[in-house]
C-alpha cells in the first residue's frame, strides 16, 4: 500500500508548502513552522480517515529546520528525530538502514552530531514495534519507548547530542525551492499552449521525493528555480535555471537575441554544429562543452536530454559563457507535432528520472 498523499489533499499540501517556502525566504520562521505544523496535522487526520500510513517525514523535517532557525534547539532535535523515525518505517521491514541516506539523518548528524548508537537503537525499536507498515503510524510512540529505555525525560533530549549548532552552521541551511514557469511562443502558426499539462509533467521533477532528489541535476538544489518554456515552428525547449542563469537569459532576451545563444542552429543558417539528430528518441547529452560553434542543428522527430552543458563564444561580436544544468529539447517532424509534443515530454521526463535512479 502506498504511503503517498491521496490526490484530494495533494494540491492543498503543495500550496501550503509554497507558502512555507516563501516564509523561509523572507525569514518568517514562525510562520514556516506553523504552516508545516498544519501540513503534518492534515496528514495525521487523513491517515486516520483512510486507515493507512502516510509518510510524514517532509513536514516534520522542515518544521525542524524552522525551529533550528529560531534557535529552539530542543524542539528542533525532537522534530528531526521524529522525521528520522518516520523514515525508518517508510522502507520495507528489515531495510531500516536505508533511512540513513535521507535528510533527517543528515540533519541529526550535521547539526547535533547524534551518535549512531542512538540511531541504530531507534531503528531496532522501529523494526520490533511497527511490523505492519500499512497501518496509521505515530512516530512519538517509538520516541517514547526510546526515551523510556534511556531513562530520559523529553526535556533532557539534548543530552544525546554531542554538539549544539552555531550561527555559522545554521547559515548553511538550504531553504526549500520555489519555482516559476515562463512560456514563450515564437512560432508563426500559434496555438494555445497547454500550460496546465506542461506544469503537471514538470512537477514530476519539482516534487521528486527527498530520497531521490539528490540524484537530480544541481539546479534542483537551488532556492529559486526558473523554468523557461520556448516553442517555435521547429522545436520545443524547456530549460531549468537558477537565479543567476535566469538573469543572464533575460539579458540576452533584452538584446533581442535568443536567451540561449548558440544552443540551436536555425534551419536557414548554413553553419556547422556539434550535434545533429533525426528520428531519434531519448538522446542524452551531458557533461559537454561547445566553444565557438552551434551545439544542435535541427533534424526531425527527436527528443534530447541536455544535462550539465556549457556553451561558450569567444567572438568579439557576441561573447558569452553560460551553463545549462538541465534542459529538454523536442524537435518536431512528421510524427512529433505541436498537437502531441507533450506526450513526448512526459516520456522524456520519465526516462531521465529512470536513468538518474540507476
Amino acid at each position: 500500500m502506498s504511503a503517498e498523499l491521496s490526490p484530494n489533499i495533494r494540491e492543498v499540501v503543495k500550496e501550503l508548502e509554497i507558502e512555507a517556502s516563501k516564509a523561509f525566504v523572507n525569514k518568517q520562521y514562525q510562520k514556516a513552522e506553523n504552516l508545516y505544523d498544519i501540513i503534518d496535522k492534515l496528514i495525521i487526520e487523513k491517515q486516520n480517515i483512510e486507515n493507512r500510513r502516510i509518510h510524514r517525514g517532509a513536514p516534520l523535517h522542515m518544521k525542524g529546520l524552522a525551529l533550528l532557525l529560531k534557535k529552539d534547539y530542543k524542539n528542533a532535535l525532537i522534530n528531526f528525530i521524529l522525521a528520522y523515525i518516520t523514515d525508518t518505517v517508510n522502507v520495507p521491514l528489515g531495510e531500516e538502514d536505508k533511512s540513513d541516506k535521507l535528510p533527517a539523518h543528515n540533519a541529526l548528524n550535521t547539526f547535533f552530531k547524534v551518535d549512531n548508537i542512538y540511531l541504530t537503537y531507534i531503528k531496532e525499536i522501529s523494526r520490533k514495534n511497527y511490523t505492519d507498515r500499512n497501518t496509521p503510524f505515530e512516530p512519538n510512540s517509538i520516541l517514547d519507548i526510546f526515551m523510556e529505555k534511556k531513562k530520559l525525560s523529553i526535556d533532557e533530549i539534548l543530552s544525546i547530542a554531542k554538539y549544539i549548532p552555531t550561527e555559522k552552521d545554521i547559515l548553511k541551511i538550504q531553504f526549500p525551492s520555489t519555482y516559476t514557469l515562463y512560456f514563450f511562443d515564437s512560432s508563426e502558426k500559434k496555438m494555445p499552449i497547454n500550460q496546465q499539462k506542461t506544469t503537471e509533467i514538470l512537477k514530476r521533477l519539482l516534487e521528486t521525493p527527498d530520497e531521490v532528489r539528490y540524484l537530480l541535476p544541481d539546479v534542483f538544489s537551488k532556492q529559486e528555480i526558473n523554468i523557461i518554456n520556448i516553442i517555435t515552428d521547429d522545436y520545443y525547449l524547456v530549460v531549468f535555471l537558477d537565479k543567476k542563469g535566469w538573469e543572464l537569459a533575460r539579458k540576452f532576451s533584452a538584446r533581442k537575441i535568443s536567451p540561449f545563444p548558440g544552443l540551436i542552429k536555425p534551419r536557414e543558417i548554413t553553419a556547422s554544429s556539434n550535434f545533429s539528430m533525426s528520428n531519434s528518441r531519448n538522446n542524452v547529452i551531458e557533461n559537454t562543452k561547445v566553444i565557438d560553434n552551434y551545439a544542435f542543428s535541427l533534424g526531425e522527430d527527436s527528443t534530447i536530454i541536455i544535462k550539465n552543458f556549457r556553451q561558450i563564444s569567444t567572438s568579439l561580436e557576441l561573447s558569452y559563457d553560460y551553463t545549462i544544468s538541465l534542459a529538454y529539447l523536442i524537435i518536431f517532424g512528421d510524427e512529433i507535432i505541436k498537437e502531441n509534443y507533450l506526450n513526448y515530454l512526459e516520456d522524456l521526463v520519465a526516462y531521465s528520472i529512470k536513468i538518474w535512479r540507476t
